[in-house]
């Protein structure tokens, strides 16, 4: 049974008087299901006459269609002393990275998480960079040295994306697909659930998250508009995809492994189509310059969107100019964030055994997406 009539419009404007419902809260959970459903042809109709006239796109939106970014990801020490980030996050305190267990559907026990404000868990990172910085450049050990001066590296050049960049990001990558959309009414989006999603038992990897928190900037009557021409499978596409896009999502990429794992499963599926990569596109949360200016998806340029770019850090060699040394409130990162830090902690637990210091804030983050953590 259609029940799109049981829908509220964006402004708590009722499209069924009896049964009020939360839009917002709706599309971000089930926004591929109304993209299914078949609503009402008046509300169709009414539809396509509203996206029809759409306002003029903002400065941020032509700068992203042109230069392939927004704005420059905000370096961390510059949010540390924000206290109005009082979202909230909870992080596994361990002595050790805890990407594995929680890989394997660990959870943490209950005097193991540790629940903090944004601003409260940027400080207490900060703090012990800081220490970490000062304290393992003294002891005259030379590796304890390149720890201090890997801790300095993060303090100055990480950058951090917190829930309300993270929020800004998907609004931009909302408005980049719907400027695709109206520019022709035969363009459609391929956003395919066999890449996005996981195979996974223990809950949804940070492109599933990031998908939905974009589909929630559409309203009610876009998705309705736009429903037919935002296809969730390979299995969906035309065999004509002339005027199709294949969008690779991901909150970042850093090894390259999920793009290339999502690339594999596009070659898979319509690898026998002629000139099928040339409708392929990378959008990501946050992204290098190199990344950018020279994508790379195993050795195909695929245009590559981002709202925030990484530029060069200026930490020297130790600091790879290709993957963006990035981390965030919604996930954190092992490789060059987790790791670094995970050997300062060994260090001065080794230093001083009777004061054991564990893994600060903002790593081994709980995600808040996954279901059962």
């Amino acid at each position: 049974m259609n029940d799109i009539g049981n829908e509220v419009a964006p402004g708590n404007v009722s499209l069924k008087e009896n049964n009020p419902i939360n839009v917002r809260q709706r599309m971000q959970r089930f926004g591929r299901r109304i993209l299914s459903l078949r609503p009402p042809p008046s509300l169709v109709a009414s539809s396509r006459l509203s996206t029809a006239e759409f306002s003029e796109p903002s400065e941020d939106n032509v700068r992203f269609e042109k230069e392939h970014f927004v704005k420059e990801a905000p370096l961390f020490h510059d949010l540390v002393s924000d206290e109005a980030r009082n979202n909230t996050f909870r992080y596994w305190r361990s002595n050790k990275m805890t990407r594995t267990s929680q890989r394997w559907g660990q959870v943490p026990t209950e005097s193991e998480t540790v629940e903090l404000s944004e601003h409260e868990g940027l400080v207490q990172l900060d703090q012990f960079l800081e220490r970490a910085s000062l304290e393992l450049a003294q002891d005259g050990d030379q590796k304890h040295e390149e720890f201090a001066q890997e801790a300095q590296g993060l303090r100055d050049n990480l950058r951090y994306i917190g829930e309300k960049e993270f929020k800004e990001a998907a609004a931009g990558i909302a408005e980049h697909w719907k400027t695709y959309l109206r520019q022709d009414s035969k363009n459609q989006l391929c956003i395919p659930d066999e890449i996005i999603k996981t195979n996974d038992y223990y809950g949804k990897k940070s492109s599933e998250y990031l998908y939905e928190q974009v589909m929630s900037n559409f309203s009610l009557e876009e998705l309705i508009a736009f429903q037919k021409r935002i296809l969730t499978s390979l299995d969906q596409l035309p065999r004509n995809i002339d005027k199709t896009k294949i969008i690779l999502l991901d909150d970042w990429s850093i090894s390259g492994t999920q793009l290339g794992n999502g690339f594999a499963s596009i070659l898979e599926t319509i690898g026998g189509r002629k000139g099928y990569q040339d409708h392929i596109e990378v959008n990501l949360v946050a992204a290098s310059v190199s990344q950018i200016e020279h994508p790379s998806v195993q050795g195909r340029a695929f245009p590559t969107y981002a709202y925030f770019r990484v530029s060069s850090n200026s930490g020297g060699d130790e600091y790879s100019q290709r993957e963006p040394l990035i981390t965030g409130t919604h996930s954190s990162v092992d490789f060059h964030f987790e790791h670094p830090i995970e050997q300062m902690v060994g260090a001065f637990n080794e230093l001083n055994p009777d004061h054991p210091v564990d893994m600060p804030p903002c790593t081994n983050i709980i995600k808040q997406y996954r279901d059962n953590q």
